[in-house]
């Protein structure tokens, strides 16, 4: 806290311990999903760099966006152990899209103090607008002749499948990438690397091998840091046969 003249004071910004961690490019203080579903934490940091002669009477007035959410009450001398002092957001304040600046406002026996605001970002919407994505890419080879144990011994022992780029690509999004029936589980979880490349996807032949040959289903879905998870990706049929 730095005094800027006797009634003006500058207050450290409130922190967010459940906002993830910021990245260039990434959206700022992204809040997952399971943050939503509860009051979000706030971090009030000590304030008493300075503090009156007790009792003075101290109110912290919780801002989202300017307006007021919460009021809490203190009477000095505050204990340090108290700090960062937790306050919270209730979760009905936070169910829209969108970037909100969280402050707070202190009274501190009738002057008033500002902080610096902290912006958080709530995302809802799953990547690629919630749409189906396109169909995962194979190599035309194995387009037309399938997976073979020949292709499998020519190539690494791996088949490159390529998820071409979506709309709201973003770097860390996840790949949840499926390989069998349309029931399966995830075989691989790949992380996107950059918000303009197509991701390309290592299916090894161990995971081939196992689940055997036939003709498969592959498919994926998209989710991002959120935790926003998409629908199914129109799927691709792929032959395998390893005799």
């Amino acid at each position: 806290m730095t005094n800027l003249n006797e009634k003006i004071l500058l207050l450290d910004a409130p922190e967010i311990p459940d906002a993830q961690p910021n990245f260039p490019g990434s959206q700022v203080n992204l809040l997952p999903l399971s943050a939503l579903v509860s009051p979000l934490k706030v971090l009030i940091p000590d304030w008493q760099c300075s503090p009156p002669e007790p009792p003075v009477h101290v109110l912290l007035r919780l801002l989202l966006n300017g307006n007021r959410v919460a009021d809490y009450y203190f009477t000095t001398p505050i204990d340090p152990e108290l700090f960062p002092f937790e306050a919270h957001i209730p979760e009905t304040h936070l169910v829209q899209e969108g970037v909100y600046e969280v402050s707070y406002i202190l009274d501190i026996g009738g002057n008033e103090a500002m902080a610096a605001s902290t912006p958080i970002t709530v995302d809802l919407t799953a990547p690629n607008f919630g749409n189906p994505g396109e169909p995962p890419q194979f190599p035309p080879e194995i387009d037309i002749e399938g997976i073979t144990q020949q292709y499998l011994a020519a190539n690494n022992d791996e088949v490159l499948v390529t998820i071409a780029t979506y709309m709201q690509q973003r770097a860390c999004d996840s790949i949840e990438f499926h390989f069998g029936s349309l029931a399966a589980e995830p075989v691989i979880i790949k992380t996107v690397h950059d918000a303009t490349s197509p991701t390309v996807i290592k299916l090894s032949g161990a995971i081939i091998r196992e689940i055997g040959s036939g003709t498969m289903f592959a498919f994926y879905r998209l989710r991002d840091r959120a935790g926003n998870l998409g629908q199914q990706s129109s799927f691709k049929q792929v032959k395998v046969d390893l005799s």
